[in-house]
């Protein structure tokens, strides 16, 4: 009996030991992904690191969406995420925040992650604002073929976009020919996206409301 009652001690401090090991990880990208947003370090391939770091897998799609999804079978996609750029007196984390949050919470839900009926990823969604070449939600609608072809040729310091999004090795031939950036298949497994913005009025603030939900 008192063998069994070593054993069991054992095996317990093993797990203890694992499980503390566990969430020390999940804590320090948790922490790695808020320092990213203190220190104004929007940098998506930063984001990346921090989500390979803890299991999960990215890609780029065709116009330079990053994508980065936790492992498990080719099931249904629950996106979340936002954007990096911003514009003038856009706000405080403006985009970034719904990034940050939306890494956090998948990190955060990685115990989870093999119960679940429907994958998890963020996006971070490329050239939302039009501060550089006056082209409002490029990405996202890249992705789906729905760019006006015409807004290639806008300038931004002397490059056309169409010349910074090959600079950066993507291929405007997708919104020039109206093509979704976004492999179709991976398109057709999207079943819903939720995005955490800051508010960038003052409604919510004048009436005292913590949050918002707009559909």
């Amino acid at each position: 009996m008192a063998t069994d009652q070593g054993s069991d001690s054992t095996d317990g401090e093993v797990l203890g030991v694992r499980e503390s090991r566990r969430l020390a990880q999940r804590d320090a990208m948790l922490k790695a992904a808020v320092e990213l947003a203190r220190v104004g370090g929007y940098d998506a391939v930063q984001m990346r690191d921090v989500a390979e770091a803890v299991g999960m897998s990215s890609f780029w799609d065709g116009v330079g969406n990053l994508f980065l999804t936790n492992p498990g079978a080719d099931a249904e996609v629950v996106l979340t995420g936002s954007h990096l750029d911003t514009v003038p007196v856009g706000g405080n984390y403006d985009g970034a925040a719904g990034i940050v949050c939306g890494l956090a919470a998948i990190i955060q839900m990685k115990p989870m992650w093999e119960k679940l009926r429907r994958r998890l990823a963020l996006v971070v969604w490329r050239g939302e604002e039009s501060a550089t070449f006056k082209a409002l939600c490029t990405g996202s609608q890249a992705a789906f073929g729905l760019c006006d072809p015409a807004i290639l040729s806008r300038r931004f310091r002397g490059r056309t976009l169409e010349e910074a999004i090959r600079r950066q090795g993507f291929d405007p031939d997708f919104i020039a020919q109206r093509r979704p950036s976004l492999d179709p298949e991976k398109k057709e497994k999207i079943s819903s996206h939720v995005e955490l913005h800051i508010e960038q009025a003052k409604r919510l603030e004048t009436d005292g409301i913590s949050i918002g939900v707009v559909s």
